[in-house]
Parts: structure tokens; C-alpha cells; sequence
């Protein structure tokens, strides 16, 4: 049976919904199947939950959720999980639906059925508040699939208030293997990419990118009207220019927004075609800024 990737959250749970006559096992022999204890869960920093994905609704939702997201627990079981995901915000939204769902999707089908269990997928994303802030929380889900084709069809899982370390709205998806053994060192990912879903291409013109790669490897002024062939004072006034477009106060803050967002990187590929001799400057050293 040929499987078809997922083209989004929706298509996603309509797929599971094809499978209406299959049992799922009870939320809390899921919970057991992927090793989560059911009676500490109430103890837990992350609010735990399990979605039935054939039935698109919530088999269990810790109570402690409404401390985080303010909503009354009924609010999202009665309305089930695709409520819940139009709380994110629509940048967020918008890559999980075109990137990650599809890549989950794919990734599952080419894995075996012992493996499943084992699999921890996770980004980070922002969910809408009941008083209209979004706050940023990262999920964690294993998927409980069928055992024929591995669409999911349910998921076990928990989300985390990262708000106090994110200052960025990068969105960073993993596939982990789920350490059993609880070994000290973590193992690298299987899989791992990095989303900006605040990148906006227009905000600088191409010439621009130019410049602002160049201010990042330290070039004065001069130094880049004569890698770029234009005068010093255009120079000054496209900076002058970069400063005012995303509201930044000096350089400093013009280059950490341009990393945040991603639009450096877009700026290093632009050099590598335009600027004689650009390879060299793509091995740079980590500076300040990268720490940013």
C-alpha cells in the first residue's frame, strides 16, 4: 500500500481517521506502552497528554495546562486537537504544516515497527494564551502507528513553557532515540533543522545582504565600497537604511536580528554568486554575534 505524505496537521488526522474500526489500546496502557507513569504525571513540570488522532480528540490532558495556557481543561477536550493547533501562532503554524508534520510522516513510514516506540520527535513553537499572549513551549511526542503502513494514529507526549529561554522565534525540530538507559551523554539526533518563520526575504534589497555580510566579518566602511565597487557614502546610507527597516538601534543589533531571523544566511548564499573570491569569507570564526 503506497503511503501518502501528509501535506499538513489536517491531512494528517484525516489519514488516521481512515482507520475508524481500529482499536486503539486505553490512554493509560499508551501511556505504559512508551514508559510514562501515569500517577506521577500530576508531579511533572511538563503538562503530559494523548491524542487519539483517528477520533481527533484528546484521551488525556494533565490538568496543570490550564496554569500554563489559561484555558479550562473542557475548552480543548471538547474541542479536541485541531483546536488546539489553531492557538499557535500562523508563522509557526505555517512551517510545522509545510516541514515538519510531512517529515514525521516520512520518516515514520521507513522505520520498523520495534523502532517506533523508541522515536521522540520535538520542536518548539508559540501557542496563544487565553489573555492573547503567546508564550513559547516545546512538545515532545512518540507515535503509537498502524501496524501495517504506520500512519499515526495516536500520539503520547508533553509540551514545556520555554518562554524564560527563548528570545529568538527560530523554530528547531529533532528526531531523537529515546534513551532508556538514561546514559549521561545524549546522543546526537537523527534528524535536526532549524526554521525561521519570521524570515522575511524583502526586508533587504540584494545589495544590502551584500553589505551586511560584510559588516559581520568585521569590514569597515571602506574596506566595503572597495570589496563591493561603490562609494563610501552609499555604503553609509544602505546601513543607515538596514537600521531603520527592522527598527535597530545600532550595528550590533542589526546583526543579532539578522542571525535571529535568518536573513544572514539567506545574505552568505547571495555572496557566494556576486562577490569575487566570497568562499573565502564563508570560513569564518564564531564571533560575538553567533552567541547572540
Amino acid at each position: 500500500m503506497k503511503t501518502i505524505i501528509p501535506a499538513n496537521y489536517q491531512d494528517l488526522i484525516s489519514q488516521a481517521s481512515h482507520y475508524p474500526d481500529y482499536s486503539l489500546p486505553k490512554a493509560e496502557d499508551l501511556l505504559k506502552h512508551f514508559g510514562f507513569k501515569g500517577l506521577a504525571l500530576h508531579a511533572q513540570a511538563p503538562i503530559f497528554y494523548v491524542v487519539d488522532y483517528v477520533h481527533q480528540k484528546y484521551l488525556f490532558i494533565d490538568p496543570s495546562s490550564k496554569n500554563l495556557l489559561g484555558y479550562d481543561l473542557d475548552v480543548i477536550t471538547e474541542n479536541g486537537p485541531l483546536y488546539y493547533i489553531n492557538l499557535w501562532h500562523p508563522n509557526d503554524l505555517k512551517i510545522a504544516n509545510a516541514e515538519i508534520f510531512p517529515t514525521i510522516k516520512q520518516f515514520l513510514k521507513k522505520q520498523s515497527a520495534t523502532v517506533i516506540p523508541d522515536l521522540s520527535f520535538s520542536f518548539n513553537y508559540r501557542v496563544k494564551a487565553n489573555g492573547g499572549d503567546y508564550c513559547s513551549v516545546i512538545q515532545r511526542s512518540t507515535f503509537y502507528v498502524h501496524p501495517t503502513d504506520n500512519t499515526p494514529l495516536a500520539a503520547v507526549g508533553f509540551i514545556m513553557d520555554i518562554s524564560h529561554f527563548k528570545d529568538d522565534t527560530k523554530i528547531t525540530f529533532t528526531i531523537e532515540k529515546v534513551d532508556r538507559q538514561f546514559c549521561s551523554v545524549t546522543p546526537a539526533p537523527l534528524f535536526k533543522h532549524s526554521y525561521y518563520p519570521e524570515k522575511a526575504p524583502g526586508i533587504f534589497s540584494r545589495r544590502e545582504l551584500e553589505i551586511l555580510e560584510l559588516i559581520y566579518r568585521g569590514k569597515g566602511t571602506k574596506q566595503i565600497a572597495n570589496t563591493l565597487c561603490i562609494a563610501e557614502n552609499t555604503v553609509k546610507n544602505h546601513r543607515k537604511n538596514m537600521l531603520a527597516k527592522p527598527k535597530c538601534s545600532n550595528t550590533a543589533d542589526l546583526i543579532a536580528y539578522a542571525i535571529r531571523h535568518g536573513i544572514l544566511e539567506a545574505g552568505r548564499l547571495m555572496l557566494v554568486n556576486l562577490i569575487p573570491g566570497a568562499c573565502a569569507l564563508l570560513d569564518f570564526e564564531t564571533s560575538f554575534f553567533q552567541l547572540m
